[in-house]
């Protein structure tokens, strides 16, 4: 319901921007933010809500990403996938202090290095779409993986409907958005982004096969730390 709900106002705020804009695809595509135009010219008192609003955004973000990528180094670190610092808790608070302020520290890097002295907005319209092409192919795999893995482990319980028609329709929905991002012909930088997120794609693979040639059990055990958190 939750995700309904949200994709429902996305839908709402995208045509009333178009609206506000008279339906003229020119003056938005010269909009900066064209929402918050958008409100300027036609609600402007209202336009402190809208800041509110980011403001809280930006926030609730900054929280939710170091919850998750610390967990994540944390698990990785705990599991042997990455060097066992990032698995370290904290004698007194019990937190996984180290991973936490490793990606406190890189994203601060980053936003330093990239950021500085440069349109906040184009530095998030890079960073998104650089970013957006990885977490695809991720969920590309994983859509594959559904199918395969049934077959290889849990044939009996083969259904079609649910482990080959639904996969299939993820896969599709997942190659069109990830086209549109790697397609030739992109401007600069975009034209470099696919290449960058092959080369980390591969870097990734030899990491995983150097990984998994060093502690062949290490494969199998992949996952176990998260399982035994959410119980």
């Amino acid at each position: 319901m939750a995700t309904v709900t949200i994709g429902a106002v996305y839908v709402f705020l995208a045509y009333a921007t178009e609206i506000a804009f008279h339906n003229n695809a020119k003056a938005i595509g010269n909009s900066t933010i064209p929402f918050i135009d958008a409100l300027r010219n036609s609600a402007g008192p209202l336009l402190i809500v809208a800041y509110l609003a980011g403001i809280t955004s930006v926030f609730s973000c900054l929280l939710g990403l170091t919850n998750s990528q610390a967990r994540i180094l944390f698990s990785a670190g705990r599991e042997g996938l990455l060097p066992v610092f990032f698995g370290k808790i904290h004698p007194q608070h019990r937190t996984p202090h180290a991973a936490m302020w490793a990606f406190i520290l890189a994203a601060l890097a980053i936003t330093l290095v990239f950021g500085w002295n440069r349109d906040p907005v184009k530095i998030f319209d890079y960073t998104g779409t650089l970013g957006t092409i990885p977490i695809l192919m991720v969920y590309l795999a994983t859509t594959i993986a559904l199918p395969v893995y049934i077959v290889r482990f849990h044939n009996s319980e083969f259904d079609a409907i649910r482990h080959a028609v639904i996969p299939l329709l993820g896969v599709v929905l997942t190659l069109f958005p990830l086209w549109g991002l790697v397609q030739p012909g992109q401007p600069a930088p975009f034209n470099l982004f696919p290449a960058i997120a092959a080369a980390g794609l591969a870097i990734s693979v030899v990491y995983g096969v150097l990984l998994a040639h060093r502690s062949p059990g290490l494969v199998q055990s992949i996952g176990s730390y998260v399982a035994d958190e959410e119980y």
